[in-house]
């Protein structure tokens, strides 16, 4: 709070000759005022007090205001505006005004309490913020105009704020932001397209190997009016762009546009996470991780209208589609029932085809229509098949024609609509025989027919007259087995036995196998003498995605943590250090080439180093009793 020094005006008379009082100091929170020595009239001193006593309320009274209240924020960076609430709270929800090139997303609410003595007197303050995270779009300046809010102690006005937006840049390191990291979108490779053609979509993030990153979000985009499918798993590779090395993800999806006509769609988002350097200079200067979010290019899409006019049998389908139709059976008999299955299947604008085209059937037959069912390719939005069964139960003998189905579609790789047709097919109907019992018959139903008129109704066998005594011994059977023989149970007995031990010894093989630290490295042991035969006869354009497989798996094999380690790394072994600085040099050098004998030398060092051996020692390890003990306590 400001100083305010007041300084009571002193009388025109001289002062008498008297020793003067000693000077004190009335404090009344941060407003400090002498007290001159001469003595003020009551009505100066009443004024002084009237002043003190608004200043002091005024500088207490409840009031909104932003923090920080200006100065500047980073492009495309978030930030935090704090929207903080002296002395009161909002009476309901925050309503913000539009602020052109801002994003200021859902607020994390906090509160503050304060405990105060001034004179003698207490007093508790409360302060309630609101957190924003702020993201400026555009790089201009940005003003959070003047607006009323609502608090429950009134209406309060906030004063308007302004920003300066300037270029982001990654720590203390003054590399902007957009060198370090960068994103961009490509969909059909920059080409005009099709309405609703299914086209890929390719999202690619790449950071500088200066700053290592680790990526905090998913990719965050609203696509409209871009139809797409969830994004893959993302595919890390390496690049070199203007000499320096990159780390990148390429995530990829395919999508499509109803509309024809210019599209811009909106640019993906996603939070990475840089491992920067502290501001300062220092022995000990250390790294620290700060959260930067990445914007991705904007593009815009030329999307063609379809060719007119359409074919007839064209309901909107675009893409690559096949139709076959099945009858089931070709001959039957009135009353029986036929299925008639169309089969729709292909690569295309799926969201769009809602039905099969249909089928014209003649009226001696009643019709049961079930649902069609659509089955889509797993994880797949644009591939799947429309599969319906059509149920015709004849009524009226006769040959009848199924068919043909006509379906129209628009071939985008061609430019031009297709027509497909499928082959019609004949069913034969047959009236039913004139014999009542035929029909059972050949369902194998059986019928009076079977018994003559004579045959005697069989009765219930009487059951056999008990014996004489309960005592006698009942008549032997060969329904009993005999008692297993001793050899038998004393092989099952070894058995069980025997299963805990090699139940244990199989799982406990198994985690020491997936736990053995040296298994990458024999892994990748394997892959280098393959590897380094390939290269002894690849030409030179195929030599660097070779040298970076030999690179990827001798890492591994030393077990280094870097994905790109220097060359000091193998100090301890010179042969590796001197391989590696060749292989530098021609992916990053301007030569571009290896000496001629880097094959053999790295054969060499290769056979020279052998990988850890399995250490049977760690089967015994205490941690691979404790299934077995729960085993055999199963087991008891």
């Amino acid at each position: 709070m400001p100083i305010l020094l007041f300084q009571l005006p002193q009388s025109s008379r001289p002062a008498p000759q008297v020793r003067p009082a000693p000077s004190f100091v009335i404090r009344h929170s941060s407003f400090v005022i002498p007290r001159p020595a001469a003595r003020p009239s009551f009505f100066v001193l009443f004024i002084f007090l009237f002043l003190l006593i608004a200043v002091s309320t005024s500088a207490f009274a409840q009031r909104v205001r932003w923090e920080p209240a200006g100065g500047s924020l980073a492009l495309r960076q978030t930030s935090e505006l704090s929207l903080i609430f002296d002395d009161c709270e909002p009476a309901g929800a925050i309503a913000l005004p539009p602020v052109p090139n801002l994003e200021l997303g859902p607020p994390n609410r906090g509160e503050q309490n304060s405990f105060q003595i001034i004179n003698g007197q207490s007093s508790r303050r409360k302060t309630v913020y609101f957190t924003y995270p702020a993201r400026p779009t555009a790089q201009t300046r940005i003003v959070i105009p003047a607006f009323d809010i609502p608090t429950e102690k009134g209406v309060a006005r906030v004063a308007e704020v302004a920003f300066e937006v300037g270029t982001a840049t990654v720590g203390s390191s003054n590399v902007p932001l957009e060198n370090a990291a960068g994103s961009e979108i490509a969909i059909n490779d920059g080409e005009p397209l099709w309405a609703s053609q299914v086209v890929p979509v390719t999202y690619t993030l790449s950071v500088s190997n200066r700053f290592p990153a680790s990526i905090a979000s998913a990719p965050t985009w609203d696509p409209l009016p871009l139809v797409h499918e969830e994004w893959s798993e993302p595919a890390p590779f390496n690049s070199v762009v203007n000499g320096e090395a990159r780390a990148n993800v390429r995530y990829t999806s395919r999508g499509y546009v109803r509309a024809s006509g210019r599209h811009q769609l909106g640019d993906i988002s996603q939070l990475i996470n840089l491992r920067v350097p502290s501001a300062g200079f220092s022995v000990f200067q250390s790294v620290q991780a700060e959260q930067y979010t990445i914007s991705s290019n904007r593009p815009v899409l030329e999307v063609r209208p379809l060719p007119t006019p359409a074919p007839a049998g064209f309901s909107g389908a675009v893409g690559d589609f096949t139709l076959e139709s099945r009858v089931v059976p070709a001959t039957a008999v009135v009353g029986e029932p036929v299925t008639w299955t169309l089969n729709l299947a292909g690569t295309g604008n799926w969201p769009e085809i809602t039905a099969l085209p249909p089928r014209n059937v003649s009226r001696d037959f009643r019709v049961v229509q079930p649902q069609a069912q659509r089955t889509p390719a797993e994880g797949k939005l644009f591939e799947a098949t429309l599969n319906e069964d059509v149920v015709l139960i004849p009524t009226t003998p006769g040959t009848y024609t199924l068919g043909p189905v006509v379906w129209s579609y628009f071939d985008p790789a061609a430019g031009t609509y297709r027509t497909v047709r499928t082959e019609p097919v004949e069913v034969t109907i047959t009236a039913p025989a004139a014999d009542p019992n035929a029909a059972a018959t050949r369902f194998g139903i059986p019928t009076d027919d079977d018994q003559t008129a004579d045959a005697p109704i069989r009765a219930t066998p009487t059951p056999a007259a008990p014996s004489r005594s309960l005592l006698d011994p009942l008549p032997s059977t060969a329904l009993a087995s005999p008692p297993p023989a001793p050899r038998t149970v004393l092989t099952g007995i070894i058995a069980l036995l025997a299963l805990p031990p090699l139940l244990w010894l199989a799982l406990a093989l198994t985690a020491t196998r997936r736990s053995d630290p040296g298994r990458p490295a024999r892994a990748a042991r394997q892959r280098l003498g393959p590897n380094l035969t390939a290269l002894a006869t690849a030409p030179a354009e195929a030599q660097p995605e070779l040298i970076r497989a030999w690179r990827r798996d001798t890492a591994h094999f030393w077990n280094l943590d870097q994905v790109e380690p220097p060359a000091d790394a193998f100090a301890t072994h010179p042969a590796w250090a001197t391989l590696w600085r060749e292989s530098d040099a021609l992916l990053y050098g301007p030569a571009g080439s290896l000496p001629a004998d880097w094959p053999a030398r790295a054969t060499a060092a290769w056979r020279a180093h052998a990988a850890p051996r399995f250490t049977w020692s760690r089967l015994w390890r205490t941690a691979h009793w404790f299934p077995a003990l729960v085993l055999v306590l199963l087991l008891a």
